[in-house]
């Protein structure tokens, strides 16, 4: 990625995945400014403005992560990722109302998203809402008979729920599914 921006310091998508990388090496104020960077170069991309809402994400700085996604979304109602990590700000801030709202909204746009689902199962476990959880493992379950739906999203609404056994079991799915 240096080498990349070294060639062309103005190309956003270098930028973007340098931060992705910085992400994941733990260096999230690093991650932060070079996710700022893309977007600075590339205004109007709905992806780069949901990565740098991301990175404000991972660094816990959950305000102004809200702040970005609803930036974003301002430019495309639509866009499901935006919405459903809009979504798992609220959650993180136990605003658990207005992530539910923002996970159906991304579902009345993808009904079988099943990241989404996920996240709506997870936020009504954690919120207390056990027969909501419940209901959205069922709908999972059966989305999976008919598509891929990845083990660790079960796994997050069983975590949600506290349910430790079954948790390590989806876990444990997602992780021979590589």
């Amino acid at each position: 990625f240096q080498r990349a921006l070294h060639l062309n310091p103005g190309y956003p998508t270098a930028h973007h995945w340098y931060a992705h990388y910085l992400l994941a090496a733990g260096r999230m104020d690093e991650a932060v400014t070079e996710m700022r960077e893309a977007l600075e170069r590339d205004p109007l991309s709905l992806v780069i403005g949901t990565g740098v809402a991301w990175s404000l994400y991972l660094a816990r700085r959950y305000d102004e992560a809200i702040e970005q996604y609803r930036k974003t979304l301002d430019m495309e109602a639509n866009f499901v990722l935006a919405r459903c990590m809009l979504a798992m700000a609220y959650e993180r801030k136990k605003m658990y109302g207005e992530a539910i709202a923002e996970f159906q909204r991304a579902l009345a746009v993808a009904p079988e998203n099943a990241f989404a689902l996920a996240g709506l199962g997870r936020t009504y476990a954690v919120s207390g809402n056990r027969g909501e959880a419940l209901r959205i493992l069922k709908q999972l379950t059966e989305l999976s008979r008919r598509r891929y739906v990845p083990s660790i999203y079960i796994s997050a609404v069983y975590a949600g729920l506290g349910d430790i056994d079954q948790t390590i079991v989806w876990a444990n799915r997602a992780y021979e599914e590589r």
